[in-house]
């Protein structure tokens, strides 16, 4: 008798338990999809072309998102009375999507023109295969040369970060491999900025030519190489 009925409550325990499961997993699946697309409501901006580059690669979805949300947070920035959701132009320009990886960390750097507002913006990404954990997404505003249309007073991840206007971040980064040298600038602190030079090189004499190149654009581009700390890093080719 006592083990019918402990069988019973056990029994009344577990239909218990399911209806639970499942009356969750249904609020799940009517609530969290509307929640997902409040938020991206907010400052989610789709990119229509990152899967045609992407799919090329390796990449992570998730990364992804977060980076489109980063790309939509500064679209907003820079333009108040804008929904993004009437926005469904931006793509990727041509040639501009580069992917680097190394160790199974990733990043990837690209242009994006929006036609609807007239702007551009460079996105870039990276993330860990084994720590996504780590994976950020930063915008920039435009380079001179980058512009196809007309200059704006462009807030990105720089300025926000230290209301900077320095002029090393109006020509840089500089992805100029097929000539030897990839160039990034960042801040330390309020008084140093590190200008990194990566030179493609094979000895000690193509280094210090390629260098002399990236210093160079640098100069000719208005940068007065004394204003920061200069690092030189050699990628054996």
């Amino acid at each position: 008798m006592m083990a019918s009925l402990s069988t019973k409550i056990y029994q009344y325990k577990t239909v218990i338990i399911i209806l639970l499961c499942t009356t969750l997993a249904l609020l799940l699946a009517i609530y969290v999809p509307n929640l997902i697309a409040t938020r991206k409501d907010i400052n989610y901006i789709k990119i229509q072309n990152l899967d045609f580059y992407a799919d090329r690669h390796t990449r992570d979805k998730g990364i992804e998102n977060i980076a489109q949300m980063v790309l939509g947070t500064y679209v907003l920035k820079n333009n108040k009375n804008i929904k993004l959701s009437s926005v469904k132009d931006v793509k990727i320009r041509d040639g501009s999507f580069v992917q680097t990886g190394k160790n199974n960390t990733f990043s990837v750097s690209l242009l994006v023109d929006i036609p609807t507002i007239k702007q551009t913006y460079r996105l870039e990404y990276f993330w860990g295969e084994k720590n996504r954990a780590a994976g950020a997404a930063l915008v920039y505003c435009p380079k001179e040369s980058e512009l196809i249309y007309e200059k704006f007073d462009c807030i990105d991840s720089n300025i926000d970060a230290y209301g900077d206007h320095d002029p090393i971040f109006g020509v840089t980064p500089v992805y100029k491999m097929e000539n030897g040298f990839n160039i990034s600038a960042e801040r330390k602190s309020e008084k140093e900025i590190v200008v990194t030079v990566t030179i493609k090189s094979v000895d000690n004499i193509e280094f210090e030519a390629v260098k002399s190149l990236a210093n160079e654009y640098l100069t000719d581009n208005g940068i007065n190489l004394q204003d920061y700390t200069m690092r030189y890093v050699q990628y054996l080719k």
